[in-house]
């Protein structure tokens, strides 16, 4: 049961970045994206995971079998976007992302849980957390410098693109999950420095913007 685009979307290209098996394109870095109407999901390679439903600002994305009788056409409008291949080939051969990595695998631990720190909490950190979160045994802590969570989706998104806000959405429920933490108004480097994060986290994960 695949999950279908069902309508031109916004370009945000969220569900990309969300989907873990690299099967929505045209991606960003592909030639055709700046002039697709729509992004496209692989019936052969989608594996209902969800993700890029929660990440869609628009509500474009449902699963095959709850499509409306007038959204129906939209399943072979996105499998013809891909073209007949081998067997066990995720994209189609023109994508220049040729090969899907596997997620690494993280084992559960019933005691001292993988702790992660994540520096900012703009999208690149939410998104981080939300994969992570969805290992078991993983706890994730996020230091954001402002007072104010989610970075350029709160302060940087214009008044008239309200829909590409909706994705606030997702990251509150990610902040809401077990295992997370915000630390806000805390900045890495003043507040708080590296070996010290180092010190009390398995690992630091860098998803600061460009500040200058």
């Amino acid at each position: 049961m695949p999950h279908v685009i069902t309508q031109s979307c916004c370009s945000d290209a969220s569900c990309v970045y969300a989907c873990p098996v690299n099967c929505i394109h045209p991606s960003p870095d592909e030639p055709g994206f700046a002039t697709a109407e729509m992004l496209y999901i692989d019936p052969v390679s989608c594996v209902d995971c969800g993700a890029c439903v929660s990440a869609c600002p628009v509500g474009a994305i449902a699963p095959q079998a709850k499509l409306r009788p007038e959204q129906l056409p939209f399943v072979s409008l996105n499998a013809a976007f891909y073209p007949d291949r081998p067997a066990g080939e995720r994209v189609p051969p023109t994508s220049k992302l040729a090969t899907v990595i596997d997620a690494p695998k993280v084992d559960a631990r019933e005691s001292d849980p993988l702790t992660v720190a994540i520096v900012g909490s703009g999208p690149a950190a939410m998104y981080a957390a939300d994969e992570l979160l969805t290992q078991s045994g993983v706890r994730v802590n996020v230091f954001e410098r402002l007072p104010t969570p989610y970075g350029l989706v709160r302060a940087g998104v214009a008044p008239d693109h309200q829909n590409t806000k909706r994705v606030t959405r997702l990251f509150d429920e990610v902040s809401r999950s077990s295992g997370f933490t915000f630390y806000l108004n805390v900045e890495v480097g003043s507040d708080v420095s590296h070996s010290e994060l180092l010190a009390h986290h398995h690992a630091v994960v860098y998803a600061v913007g460009a500040p200058n």
